[in-house]
C-alpha cells in the first residue's frame, strides 16, 4: 500500500504498534501522570489515590494522596464532573515537589489546597481504579520539568586549576560533614524475631518515617492498636474497646517548628490538643504548674546517656468558644494565598501554649558495623569529623563516644564556654570588636556604614568560629536545621578554602549534600532524597573509609600522574619545533613527517599513560587503609603543584633538547655504510621521531608502580605500532596510491638500515632516561616516601596478616557453614531467670508513673502469632520475652 495525506498517520501508528515493544511502554505510559493534577475523586473510601514516586525522590513504597473532602462527597459521577465550575487559585509553576500551596472556590466557599492534594507528573498511580481531577500545571510548568533544569556542576580542583593546574578531589578530603548517619537502622544478627507458617492476622504498618512507625508500633504492643484513619476521623483499639475520634485539625511539623500537634474531638464531646516534639521547643509551651517536668527532664538525661532519640509528649484541654475562634483563625491562614506557612505558624504559635506534660518517648537507632573504626582511620588521616544532628546536646554527646569520635581523654568545650577558650586562645581580644570606617556628616552615609560595620562583625564572627572549630579534634553541633547544616559547611568552604564532604541519608541532609564539594548518600529508612541528590551513594557509613583511603587515594594518585606524564611527552614533542625553527629560517617546516604529528597522541603514546590513569596504585588497597597517613600527600597536594608542572615543563623541555640536539650533531659530516650522507631531513625526522617515541613509552614505563600484563603490553605494543604504521606510510606502494599525502617514501626502511642511527638513538635514549633513573634510585634511598616505606616491607607487612588470618581461622574450627537454628539445646537455658521476674540488667534511676517510654529498634520485625489454643503458651512466652522488663506503677508503664 501507499502513504497519502489520509492514510499516513492511521497505516504508520499500525506498522510501529505492530511491534509488541512499542505497544508495551504505550501501556506503561498510560500509567503515568502526563500533568500535575489536583485530585477531585477516586475509586477508593474517602478518595485516596495510591501513588509511587521513585521517579521523583527515588522512594518505591506507596504514598496516599486525598482529595478535598467536598469534592470527595459530590465529584464521583461523571456528570457532576461534568457541571463542576471551580475557581482554582494557586502559586506560579515552582520546582518545589514537597509544597503546594493554592485554594479552591467553589459553591461560594474557599478551601485550601496542598501538596497532598496533587498528583505530580512522573508519579505511578497504583491500586487505583479510577481518579477525577482538574490538571493545574501541564507540558514545560509541571514541578518535574522545572527541576529537570541545568544541573549544577560540582567543579574540582582538577578543573579549577587547569587554567592553571590541576588536582583530584576525592584524593584531597580535610572535611567530613557527618549527619547522625552511622547510627542508622541495621538488622541486628540476634533472635529478635520469628514467623510460624500461619497467618498472623496482623496489621502492617507503612509510616512516613521510622519513628512515627515505631512509635505506633510501639502503642501496638501495649495494647492501643491504630486501626483505620479517614480525612475526619482516627479508629483505635484502646485495651481491646474501640473508639473513634473526630480530627479536627492537623498542625503539621517542620524543621523550623520542630513539633508536630493534632486537635481531636473525643466521643464525650470534649476537645483535646496532642502534641510530640523536641523537649527544647515541649518545655517553653508548658504550664507552669506543670508537676512530671523534672521528672521527665531525668528520664531524658537517661536516654541521651544511652545515645536514644527523643521525643516530648504533651496535650492541651480546649473549650469549644476557644477552638471556634481559633478554628476561623486557622481557616483564613489554610486558604492565604501568599505567605501561607508565616501565617500558619502564627496561628499555631496560639495554641499550642499551656500545654500539659505526658511524658518521652526514647527511639533507638543501632550503630552500623564499623562505624568506630572508620572514624578512627579518618581522623588518623589527617581528616576532621563534623558531627551535625538535630537531636539534643546531651544525645549528641553521647553518639560522639558511642562511634569513639569522643574518648574519654578529649576535652570537652562546650558553646557556652567558647568564648573563654577564645579568649584563652588569643581569638579575641577582651574589648569588643572594634572597625575602623570613615565618618561622613551625611545621615544616609551612617546608615550604610552601620550595616557595613554589622556584617563585617558578623562575618568576623563566622570566622572565629571556623578557626576556633578547626582547631577542635572533632566537632559535634546539635539542633541544627537543614539550612543550618548547609551554613556549616559553606562556612567552612569559604573561609578554609577546603575539600569538603558532606554525609547523610535523609531528607534533611540534602541541603548539606548539595553545598559540600562531595556529596555521598546512605541508602537507609529514612528515603531515597539523600541518595538522590548526591554524589556517590552506598548502603552504610563503614564504605566511606574505602572511598576516600582508596580509590580517592588512587585516583588522585592516577591523575596526578596522568597529567604531569601528559605535559611531559607533550613539552617534549612540541618543543622540538622551535629548536628546529632556528635552522629552517623560522618558516611553517615542521621537524617531523605529517603522519606523525597526527598519530603522535593517538596511537604512538595515548595508550599507556591512559592504563596508568585507570589501574595504577603505589600501595594495595589492604595497605591504603592499614596505613592511613598515606592520605595527607593529597590534602598537601604533594604529587600535583606548581612546583610539579614546572619540573614537567623543564623535564620535557630538556627531553626536547636532547632529542633534537644529539641526532643533529650525529648527522653533521657523516657519511653512511653506503658510503652517501644519510644527513637529509626525512632520515632526521625518522631518527628524532623513533627517538622520541621509545624515550616517551619507556619514560612512563618508569613511572608505572602497579606493572600488568596490560600495562607491558601498551608500553611496547605502542612502539610496535609505530613501527608497523611508519614501514607502511614509507612504503612505495602507499605512495603509488596517494602520492601527495605519502612523501617519506622509502625513507623509514634505508635510515633504520644504518647501524650508525641506531647508536644515536641509543645515546638518545640513554641521556633521557638514566638520570631519572639516578635520581629515582637516590630518593628512594636517601628520603623515602611513606609509600616508599611501605612498598617496601610490603612482604612483612603481608606475612604478619596472613599470621594474623590463621589466629583467626583457628577460633573457627568446625564451625558449619549453614546458617541454621535449632528449637532444642543441650544446655539449660533462661527459663527460670525469665520466670523469676529478675533483672540482670544495670539498675537505672526509677522512673515516675508519668511517663511512657518506648525503646524500639528500627530494622527489626514486630513479634507476631496466630491467636488459638495450640499457640497460647508460645504467646505467653512471647509477652515475657518482649516485655519482661515492664513494670507498672500506677496504672502506666514504662520500658
Amino acid at each position: 500500500y501507499k502513504y497519502n495525506l489520509v492514510t499516513f498517520l492511521p497505516l504508520n501508528l499500525f506498522e510501529q504498534f505492530k511491534r509488541a515493544a512499542n505497544s508495551y511502554f504505550l501501556v506503561l505510559l498510560m500509567f503515568h501522570t502526563s500533568a500535575d493534577i489536583l485530585l477531585l475523586s477516586s475509586s477508593e473510601p474517602n478518595s485516596l489515590c495510591y501513588v509511587e514516586t521513585a521517579e521523583l525522590d527515588g522512594e518505591t513504597n506507596l504514598k496516599f494522596k486525598m482529595a478535598l473532602e467536598v469534592t470527595d462527597r459530590y465529584l464521583q459521577e461523571e456528570n457532576a464532573m461534568a457541571g463542576f465550575n471551580g475557581l482554582i487559585e494557586c502559586e506560579e509553576p515552582n520546582n518545589r515537589l514537597d509544597k503546594f500551596t493554592g485554594t479552591l472556590l467553589w459553591r461560594n466557599r474557599r478551601y485550601a489546597l496542598d501538596a497532598d492534594k496533587i498528583l505530580l507528573r512522573g508519579c505511578k498511580i497504583r491500586n487505583t481504579h479510577f481518579c477525577h481531577g482538574v490538571v493545574i500545571f501541564a507540558g514545560a510548568d509541571t514541578e518535574i520539568m522545572k527541576n529537570s533544569g541545568k544541573t549544577k556542576f560540582k567543579r574540582t580542583k582538577i578543573d579549577s586549576l587547569m587554567n592553571y593546574m590541576v588536582y583530584t578531589v576525592n584524593g584531597e578530603v580535610s572535611f567530613c560533614f557527618s549527619t547522625r548517619c552511622p547510627c542508622n537502622a541495621q538488622v541486628c544478627p540476634g533472635f529478635l524475631s520469628f514467623s510460624l507458617v500461619n497467618d498472623a492476622g496482623q496489621i502492617n504498618y507503612q509510616a512516613a518515617s521510622p519513628d512515627e512507625g515505631a512509635l505506633v508500633t510501639a502503642a501496638r504492643n501495649f495494647g492501643y492498636v491504630f486501626l483505620s484513619r479517614t480525612q475526619n476521623t482516627i479508629t483505635i483499639s484502646e485495651m481491646g474497646t474501640e473508639r473513634t475520634y473526630d480530627v479536627l485539625a492537623i498542625l503539621d511539623f517542620n524543621s523550623d517548628r520542630k513539633r508536630m500537634s493534632v486537635i481531636v474531638r473525643e466521643s464525650n464531646g470534649n476537645i483535646r490538643l496532642y502534641c510530640k516534639g523536641a523537649d527544647t521547643v515541649i518545655f517553653e509551651r508548658l504550664h507552669p504548674r506543670n508537676l512530671k517536668r523534672e521528672e521527665t527532664e531525668e528520664a531524658l538525661d537517661v536516654f541521651a546517656s544511652e545515645t536514644l532519640r527523643t521525643l516530648c509528649l504533651c496535650y492541651r484541654d480546649i473549650s469549644h468558644d476557644e477552638f471556634e475562634a481559633w478554628n476561623k483563625k486557622f481557616m483564613e491562614a489554610s486558604v492565604a494565598t501568599s505567605n501561607r506557612d508565616e501565617a500558619l505558624d502564627k496561628v499555631y504559635e496560639e495554641i499550642e501554649k499551656d500545654l500539659i506534660l505526658l511524658g518521652a518517648t526514647a527511639i533507638e537507632d543501632k550503630l552500623q558495623d564499623g562505624v568506630p573504626e572508620t572514624i578512627s582511620k579518618l581522623s588518623k588521616a589527617d581528616i576532621k569529623i563534623w558531627v551535625l544532628t538535630g537531636d539534643k546536646k546531651e544525645t549528641a554527646e553521647n553518639i560522639g563516644f558511642s562511634c569513639e569520635l569522643l574518648t574519654d581523654e578529649t576535652t570537652i568545650c562546650y558553646g557556652e564556654d567558647i568564648r573563654q577558650v577564645k579568649t584563652h586562645k588569643g581569638f579575641l581580644k577582651k574589648k569588643k570588636l572594634r572597625l575602623k570606617f570613615p565618618r561622613t556628616a551625611e545621615e544616609k552615609q551612617k546608615q550604610i556604614e552601620k550595616k557595613r560595620r554589622a556584617e563585617a562583625y558578623k562575618e568576623q564572627q563566622q570566622k572565629n568560629f571556623v578557626d576556633l572549630a578547626c582547631e577542635c579534634k572533632a566537632v559535634i553541633c546539635c539542633r541544627v536545621t537543614p539550612k543550618q547544616k548547609a551554613m556549616v559547611v559553606d562556612l567552612v568552604k569559604k573561609y578554609k578554602k577546603a575539600i569538603t564532604l558532606a554525609i547523610g541519608d535523609g531528607a534533611n541532609d540534602v541541603n548539606m549534600i548539595k553545598t559540600a564539594h562531595i556529596g555521598v548518600g546512605i541508602s537507609g529508612q529514612e528515603g531515597m532524597q539523600a541518595v538522590m541528590s548526591s554524589d556517590y551513594s552506598f548502603g552504610q557509613f563503614r564504605y566511606l573509609q574505602r572511598l576516600l583511603l582508596v580509590h580517592g587515594r588512587w585516583s588522585y594518585i592516577r591523575m596526578c600522574k596522568f597529567l604531569r606524564y601528559f605535559f611531559y611527552k607533550n613539552f617534549a614533542f612540541t618543543l622540538v619545533h622551535i629548536w628546529y625553527s632556528f635552522f629552517n629560517g623560522f618558516s611553517a617546516q615542521t621537524a617531523y613527517e605529517d603522519w606523525f604529528i597526527t598519530l603522535y597522541n593517538v596511537l604512538y603514546s595515548s595508550l599507556p599513560v591512559l592504563l596508568v590513569g585507570l589501574f595504577d596504585q603505589d600501595v594495595s588497597d589492604k595497605l591504603s587503609l592499614r596505613f592511613p597517613r598515606l592520605y595527607v600527600l593529597g590534602q598537601k597536594d604533594l604529587l600535583f603543584n606548581y612546583k610539579k608542572f614546572f619540573r614537567s615543563l623543564l623535564h620535557g623541555a630538556i627531553t626536547s633538547l636532547v632529542i633534537f640536539f644529539i641526532p643533529y650533531g650525529a648527522y653533521l659530516q657523516t657519511m653512511g655504510q653506503d658510503g652517501e650522507a644519510p644527513s637529509d631531513y626525512q632520515s632526521f625526522a625518522v631518527t628524532a621521531a623513533t627517538s622520541l617515541v621509545f624515550v616517551v613509552n619507556l619514560q612512563i614505563g618508569l613511572d608505572t608502580s602497579y606493572w600488568t600484563f596490560v600495562n607491558a603490553f601498551s608500553v611496547f605494543g605502542s612502539i610496535a605500532i609505530y613501527f608497523g604504521i611508519t614501514f607502511d606510510f614509507h612504503s612505495a606502494g602507499i605512495h603509488v596510491l596517494f602520492p601527495s599525502a605519502f612523501q617519506f617514501t622509502g625513507t623509514a626502511p634505508n635510515a633504520l638500515k644504518q647501524l650508525y642511527l641506531w647508536l644515536t638513538m641509543a645515546l638518545t635514549i640513554a641521556v633521557c632516561l638514566l638520570p631519572v633513573v639516578a635520581q629515582r634510585f637516590l630518593s628512594m634511598t636517601v628520603r623515602p616516601s611513606e609509600s616508599d616505606r611501605i612498598q617496601k616491607n610490603r612482604k612483612k607487612y603481608l606475612a604478619e596478616e596472613e599470621q594474623w588470618q590463621r589466629r583467626q581461622s583457628a577460633f573457627r574450627r568446625g564451625v558449619s557453614a549453614r546458617r541454621s537454628a535449632y528449637a532444642f539445646s543441650h544446655q539449660r537455658g533462661y527459663a527460670d531467670l525469665i520466670a523469676s521476674g529478675r533483672s540482670i540488667r544495670k539498675k537505672r534511676a526509677p522512673l515516675d508513673a508519668g511517663c511512657l517510654i518506648s525503646v524500639l529498634y528500627h530494622g527489626t520485625s514486630s513479634l507476631c502469632w496466630k491467636r488459638g489454643k495450640a499457640n497460647s503458651v508460645l504467646q505467653k512466652l512471647l509477652i515475657l520475652l518482649q516485655l519482661c522488663n515492664v513494670k507498672l506503677k500506677d496504672g502506666c508503664a514504662a520500658v
